[in-house]
């Protein structure tokens, strides 16, 4: 790695950027901005390095944290001693072979680099999508994506809910008065990009590679082409964000969005007209737009960081920056938001209205009850900001040491911090503090919710090499440092740990859920398949839910029930509902709840030989009627989660579900209700394979 300058950005080598350097001058009264961000680094430490969360719970919340830290302990020790070894008995030739191996990285044009870095990014992202996940959706959220996008390809926002909802009913999907899914409408619009094209699982990887491009000129415009190099390279193999990017989650459409609005802001900032401020101020808005269309919450943060950084700059500055380029932002950022208040409009039916308060009655940000009746509060918050920061210390790079510590370092260290540094810091402050005070956990191969500010913390870490370099005239020390990140790097690939490595990762996510790696639409081609409907038998708490749903029970009270409900009992209470004439609407869910006696409440608990449906809880006294016994026995046959199922099928321009296979819920008996309407169509059961070396018939003639 390259020695560093006094504010910690690196340069071992000339700087090799073409353009007049840009004073980046730090923000008057120097003791507050430093003050800062040792501050922030003292509040991150303390929640992030200190286990907080389990402090806070027992020990309940991050279960695994006691045998990363002997990992950490460990393997961090023996990275450190061999850095010093390293450094003691190679002498000056390790400070020329780091020098050498940095003059090579230097090498390339800036638009080489760039696509070099992006190319890589790439490539990482589509050998994971492939090895981790198979190319297919492996969380409730990217099923949910692929479906809505198959709605948007068929030219709608929203179409019109199916007759019998509950064959084709999943979580998180809204199935009256209209079909659309919980997410706004920015991720699926891109994901329908790759839908028409027939490769939706490329999109994730795409935009990975666009966002480590837009870091590296964001750095570059920010810092200087160390830094920027630096921070492309330890990016591009952090394994958190090659993982998230293998997937369909809309956090990476919403990293790229945000990592673009920084290099269009550094453009910005760097304007020598006000024509140029203009055109970068329209770049600023475009991309943050589209991050507000992808994730609102994540575009109102960054909107805020970004609103007050520019505030202070046209204060402060006599640059080409102005006022009136801001209005030009907004009005460029109105575009993108435009469409997501089209796409509300034509699904929800208010611009203003989101699938999310449909769903879940508006709780969202703040305190009080959750959807699931338990109650956000203060402390619960706290540990949320530090489940997310402990769980960053694993998964953003799998090092043998904290993912957090070098960036800490980077905050505790910097003796004059620029507006860049407060604003990479604000992001993250941002982002941990608004995700805070958001009720759900949101854990997707590490805390999603934060992903879009990875390359930030990537930003601060690679700096601190360097500013704990200048801080001693000692060779041997300042050769050790530099090799720190290069060894956590190859550490994180070589060390035999459970907890730690990023091998160790990939063939974890390899071999977990196996059931979801099965291509289904290859499945149904080998089989040669048309003009045919497929049941798929999900578990029994699975067909209750649906049920619940069909019938007019919120999604939240249909969670609540099925898991503090003898199952049994529930059962019985709903095949009373679903026979003709039902009960009222509005005491529905009071009905199905009265059906577990209060008193054998607390005792409900699976019971071995009942069901093997682990999500259903039954009472000691409660009944155990032939119906039940027969719903536990069609699961012995084996069952599939059927939302993969529903993001398979495809919706034509008349808004109905159409083309050669049509999946829908096994519903037993209930099944007769959709012959008239597929009739000439032929039928067909799912068969879900045994093990992953069962290579039997999955459709068999359904009778």
């Amino acid at each position: 790695m390259p020695g560093d300058t006094a504010d910690g950005a690196l340069a071992s080598a000339p700087a090799q950027d073409p353009r007049p350097p840009e004073p980046d001058l730090p923000i008057p009264t120097d003791r507050l901005p430093r003050a800062t961000l040792r501050a922030t680094a003292f509040l991150l430490a303390l929640f992030g390095l200190v286990p907080m969360a389990n402090l806070l719970t027992g020990g309940r919340a991050v279960v695994w944290w006691g045998g990363a830290v002997q990992d950490w302990i460990l393997w961090g020790g023996v990275t450190i001693i061999a850095a010093l070894a390293i450094a003691r008995f190679g002498g000056e030739s390790v400070g020329d072979a780091c020098a050498g191996a940095w003059r090579r990285v230097m090498a390339p044009s800036p638009l080489r680099f760039g696509a070099i870095v992006s190319i890589v990014t790439l490539a990482l992202s589509i050998a994971l999508a492939g090895y981790a996940f198979a190319r297919q959706p492996h969380s409730i959220d990217e099923m949910e994506a692929l479906w809505q996008s198959r709605i948007y390809a068929s030219g709608h926002f929203s179409i019109a809910p199916f007759a019998h909802r509950e064959f084709v009913s999943m979580m998180n999907v809204i199935d009256t008065p209209r079909w659309y899914t919980l997410f706004p409408a920015g991720g699926p619009a891109l994901l329908t990009l790759g839908t028409l094209a027939g490769a939706a699982w490329l999109v994730d990887p795409l935009c990975a590679a666009i966002a480590v491009a837009a870091v590296y000129v964001f750095a570059r415009r920010a810092y200087d082409e160390s830094t920027a190099r630096a921070t492309a390279i330890v990016l591009t193999l952090s394994p958190f964000f090659l993982f998230m990017a293998a997937g369909y989650q809309n956090h990476v459409p919403a990293l790229a969005a945000l990592a673009l609005a920084l290099a269009a802001l550094g453009a910005w900032r760097n304007a020598a007209t006000s024509r140029a401020a203009l055109t970068a101020s329209v770049g600023v808005g475009l991309a943050l737009g589209a991050l507000v269309a992808i994730r609102p919450l994540d575009g109102a943060l960054a909107a805020a960081a970004f609103g007050v950084f520019q505030a202070a700059n046209i204060m402060r500055r006599s640059g080409a920056a102005r006022w009136d380029s801001l209005a030009a932002q907004a009005a460029a950022g109105a575009i993108p938001v435009a469409f997501l208040l089209i796409a509300n409009a034509n699904s929800t039916g208010h611009p203003l209205t989101f699938a999310y308060g449909v769903m879940w009655g508006g709780a969202s940000m703040g305190f009080g009850a959750t959807p699931f009746g338990e109650a956000h509060t203060p402390v619960r918050a706290l540990v949320l900001l530090s489940q997310n920061l402990m769980r960053l210390d694993l998964y953003l790079f799998e090092w043998p040491i904290p993912g957090m510590l070098l960036a800490l370092v980077t905050l505790a260290l910097l003796r004059a911090p620029t507006d860049w540094d407060l604003l990479a810091a604000g992001l993250i402050v941002a982002y941990l503090a608004g995700y805070a005070m958001y009720w759900h956990e949101g854990f997707w191969v590490g805390p999603r919710f934060i992903y879009p500010t990875i390359p930030l913390w990537v930003l601060f870490t690679v700096r601190a090499p360097g500013l704990l370099a200048a801080r001693t005239e000692d060779p041997v020390y300042r050769r050790a440092v530099m090799l720190v990140i290069p060894l956590c790097m190859a550490g994180a690939i070589v060390v035999p740990s459970t907890n730690i490595g990023v091998l160790m990762r990939a063939q974890r996510y390899h071999e977990s859920l196996w059931q979801l790696r099965t291509d289904i639409a290859a499945q149904a081609r080998d089989a040669g398949l048309k003009n045919a409907v497929v049941v798929v038998h999900e578990s029994w708490g699975a067909r209750l839910m649906a049920r619940m749903w069909a019938v007019g029970v919120p999604r939240r009270d249909a969670e609540l029930l099925l898991a503090q409900s003898d199952a049994c009992a529930l059962e019985m209470a709903m095949l009373l509902e679903e026979s003709p004439p039902g009960g009222d609407a509005a005491g529905l869910v009071a009905r199905l709840r009265a059906a577990t006696p209060e008193s054998e409440r607390a005792a409900l608990a699976p019971v071995p030989g009942r069901s093997s449906d682990e999500t259903l809880r039954f009472s000691e006294n409660g009944p155990y009627t032939k119906q039940c016994r027969d719903n536990a026995l069609a699961d012995s046959a084996g069952v599939s989660l059927y939302p993969a199922f529903l993001a398979q099928n495809r919706v034509t321009p008349s808004g109905e579900l159409g083309g050669d296979v049509i999946y829908v819920r096994d519903l037993g008996g209930h099944n007769l209700a959709l012959r008239k309407m597929f009739e000439g169509r032929e039928w067909y059961h799912y068969m879900p394979r045994r093990s992953p070396t069962d290579s039997g018939p999955v459709f068999v003639r359904y009778h």
